[in-house]
């Protein structure tokens, strides 16, 4: 899971080479003082942050006053991106959250893309901040977090591990961070449980063929040299950089490509939240509350704004596009769990999500799998 990035953001141009994808177009604008600020595609690597906590993806989805919480009445109309950047940033920046990557910024992405499967239905699950999203992913649940504090002693979540330990079905936690994130959460604060293990062991995991049933990996997200981090978080400055990102999850598949157990693995690559970027799709907003816990801010029956999501195995079909009926969110990832291993549900969220195993369908794995990504975009010439 990568950080920060709406479907439009990273994706949106796909649909200027897929007529049938549904991405952005230059007629889709936000107004800043009665000027149109449009979309572009022509992102930069590293820009300045925008912000992602509940309050300002309730102005950037309804274009509400700033702290003023969505009402029955109030229209999702997605125009509210630019008005809330410029709480934070100074009138120059305003094309910042508008302007989208292309298929030469992140050509890794764009060939994951077609050489796989994409969702341009996957949605985060809380419209909202890092956290609460991926609790989502590994608990069905934010647990009523809607911010990115931390308990002292870590979220007391049941996670996949836990029940995935509870039915003797193996995983592995891989982080490129100094500390796993797993030890966020309380099951992992065990001195007789381990949080995770680094990068060089998935490599030679994958090389040996001796990776488990479920497998996360993280980028790295913490660290005191930012020159190091790789989640695609973004930042001002010149030391962050997405293609850090793109090289990670190159690094990533071309192992996988290369692993005996290649012929039988489903890989996603998906990112937490939106991060503030624009998306001109509006979240869905009857979804149940996963375990009855609401907070004064936010009662976790909406979903948060769309993220890219690619489903990548030789049983995919080529350059498949998923139903725009199937709507996927984090929490699609236990149900998954459920439907493959029997997992038990964790929540009344992933009871109801849709899990994703089935575009893996082809009875023989494909033979025409890329084995090398192209390199990152370090040269645009």
């Amino acid at each position: 899971m990568m950080e920060n990035h709406s479907y439009d953001h990273f994706l949106g141009e796909y649909s200027q080479i897929r007529k049938d994808a549904d991405g952005s177009n230059p007629t889709m604008c936000n107004k800043l003082e009665g000027d149109d600020i449009c979309v572009t595609y022509d992102g930069a690597f590293h820009t300045e942050e925008p912000e992602n906590f509940i309050p300002d993806v309730d102005q950037q989805i309804y274009n509400l006053k700033f702290g003023t919480m969505p009402s029955s009445s109030s229209k999702p109309t997605m125009d509210g991106f630019v008005e809330n950047y410029m709480r934070y940033r100074e009138k120059d920046k305003a094309n910042e959250v508008m302007q989208g990557m292309n298929r030469t910024s992140l050509p890794v992405l764009y060939k994951l893309v077609e050489e796989f499967a994409i969702s341009d239905r996957w949605f985060s699950s809380v419209p909202g901040s890092t956290f609460p999203n991926r609790n989502f992913l590994h608990a069905a649940t934010a647990g009523g977090v809607v911010d990115n504090t931390i308990p002292k002693l870590g979220y007391p979540l049941k996670t996949v591990f836990e029940a995935l330990d509870e039915i003797h079905v193996s995983y592995g936690i891989y982080s490129a961070s100094p500390m796993p994130s797993s030890l966020l959460y309380r099951y992992f604060r065990s001195p007789f449980r381990s949080p995770g293990k680094s990068m060089e062991q998935f490599y030679q995991e994958c090389k040996s063929g001796t990776l488990p049933s479920y497998v996360y990996v993280e980028p790295a997200m913490y660290g005191i040299d930012q020159r190091l981090r790789n989640d695609q978080h973004p930042h001002a400055g010149s030391f962050y950089d997405i293609r850090r990102g793109e090289r990670f999850y190159k690094e990533v598949y071309e192992a996988l490509r290369t692993s005996p157990q290649w012929n039988d693995m489903l890989f996603l690559l998906v990112w937490d939240e939106h991060g503030g970027f624009f998306d001109h799709v509006p979240p869905p907003d009857n979804v149940p509350n996963p375990d009855g816990i609401t907070h004064p801010t936010f009662d976790f029956t909406r979903l948060g704004i769309r993220v890219p999501a690619i489903f990548i195995s030789p049983r995919v079909p080529r350059g498949l596009l998923t139903p725009k009926s199937d709507v996927f969110e984090h929490s699609s990832v236990s149900s998954t769990l459920h439907e493959l291993f029997g997992m038990p549900r964790l929540t009344k969220r992933d009871a109801i999500s849709r899990p994703f195993h089935m575009y893996a369908n082809l009875t023989e794995p494909r033979t025409d799998c890329v084995i090398t990504l192209p390199e990152p975009a370090y040269s645009l010439t």
